[in-house]
């Protein structure tokens, strides 16, 4: 059986990827990953060992492609815990690239835009400067390097994609999720940055769609900067979740640390990419739908 595995397939990223067409696409069966037990029969624990390795070449499957969506998002948490986020954002691509060497499949690797740091650049490519400026950052550095590295050492094909920040219907992380939060529980929300950072926001569902598209086009050993039609000031992003939803926020900032969290995805736009929807679409929809909050 030809087969598609996807690292952290119970994440938001992840769940995307195993609902996609990308199946289809590459006439395989999507096999998700993830470190814990799942009732899904076509998701299985994964314990990111070499034994796990032995274990999926004693099924006989033929795996022809990676995709590893595992990781851990929040970014000011790596200040917090370095070490977790090298164990929950390194670790798991190296032994991605071990799985990738010892099937002799491709690996499709989602990476971040913070690897670009925080200078106002509104024309940094692909190929300009890598500057990160937290230890998550850094991590997606060293893996996109190792990446590289297999590549270039055991002929592993590799396709890299910078998406901006996650959004999705059951995203439980980042400031779009507590600023819902807030507006549901009339909490405060904390800032990591300055009101005049920029930042860019994708949806998972179009992270997904750009992999199938670029699957589509055959494109391999190439790095893809992934975003939404519109860059937002934080200032902007509060005063249109305030008009939107007709509520007055507390905000506490936390830091005071400008950030500039956007890369412009022109390259593929020039294939003939766009996002499905817009972000403010995307943003409406989300903040309209119920969630459930602890």
């Amino acid at each position: 059986m030809d087969v598609t595995l996807v690292t952290g397939a119970r994440g938001l990223l992840g769940k995307a990827i195993m609902q996609s067409h990308i199946g289809e696409i590459t006439s395989t069966k999507l096999i998700g990953l993830s470190r814990k037990p799942s009732n899904d029969e076509n998701i299985i624990e994964c314990k990111y060992d070499q034994n796990f390795i032995q274990s999926i070449q004693s099924k006989g499957w033929n795996v022809k492609h990676i995709i590893a969506a595992a990781g851990f998002p929040p970014v000011y948490m790596s200040f917090k815990q370095p070490w977790n986020d090298n164990t929950n954002n390194f670790a798991p691509i190296l032994f991605t690239l071990e799985m990738a060497r010892a099937f002799g499949a491709s690996i499709i690797y989602t990476s971040s835009v913070e690897l670009y740091g925080s200078d106002h650049n509104a024309l940094r490519q692909e190929n300009s400067l890598l500057a990160p400026r937290n230890f998550y950052g850094l991590n997606k550095y060293f893996s996109e390097r190792y990446v590289q590295f297999y590549a270039d050492i055991f002929g592993v094909k590799y396709l890299i994609l910078r998406p901006s920040i996650f959004i999705g219907e059951n995203i439980s992380k980042n400031i779009i999720f507590e600023l819902k939060k807030a507006i549901h529980k009339t909490k405060t929300v904390d800032i990591y940055c300055t009101s005049d950072s920029v930042l860019n926001f994708i949806h998972v569902d179009d992270v997904s769609n750009a992999i199938e598209f670029l699957l589509q086009q055959n494109k391999w050993n190439e790095i893809f900067n992934i975003g939404s039609d519109e860059d937002l000031k934080i200032s902007e992003l509060i005063d249109w979740v305030e008009k939107t939803n007709k509520v007055k926020l507390n905000i506490h900032q936390c830091d005071t640390e400008f950030q500039f969290k956007t890369a412009p995805s022109g390259k593929i736009n020039k294939l003939g990419w766009k996002p499905v929807k817009t972000i403010r679409e995307r943003l409406d929809y989300y903040f309209k739908q119920p969630q459930e909050f602890s």
